[in-house]
């Protein structure tokens, strides 16, 4: 089946509803404590959670940013935009957690402390120059010995 398409998608989930609709009743009668009601909200929030992450990802790549940089790798933004869909759930939870924090960082709510950390290490770095020129004397003995 292709789930490619709207309608494809759209027949997917209608599918997947329609045998949990089949399949609880049989998972209820096992003694699980899991109604038929109850799996199907379960399978239409999980598709919920999904789609928003699709749009997610999605409205990153819509981006000029997205665009520049695709343009630079020599990526094609279609073909990055239609295999969104087909991530596995985890790489999708990734990618729509990060898309959340482009967004965060570009409307200026960063809440790391990056800067001060690539200000602190250049500090060091810086200090421990001085300390090393500083503590150079020259002597050598000609032994090899300093």
């Amino acid at each position: 089946m292709n789930a490619r398409t709207i309608p494809g998608r759209t027949l997917a989930v209608l599918l997947s509803l329609g045998l949990s609709q089949v399949l609880a009743p049989v998972v209820y009668a096992d003694g699980h404590l899991l109604t038929p009601d109850q799996a199907a909200s379960r399978v239409a929030d999980r598709a919920a959670v999904r789609d928003a992450q699709v749009k997610a990802v999605q409205a990153i790549l819509d981006t000029t940013e997205a665009r520049q940089q695709a343009g630079l790798l020599g990526a094609s933004l279609p073909k990055l935009r239609a295999a969104v869909p087909h991530l596995s759930d985890t790489e999708l939870a990734d990618l729509s957690a990060r898309a959340a924090q482009v967004k965060d960082v570009a409307a200026g709510h960063h809440s790391s402390d990056e800067g001060l950390i690539i200000l602190a290490i250049i500090l060091v770095v810086a200090a421990v120059a001085v300390l090393i020129a500083a503590g150079h004397d020259d002597y050598y003995d000609g032994c090899g010995c300093y």
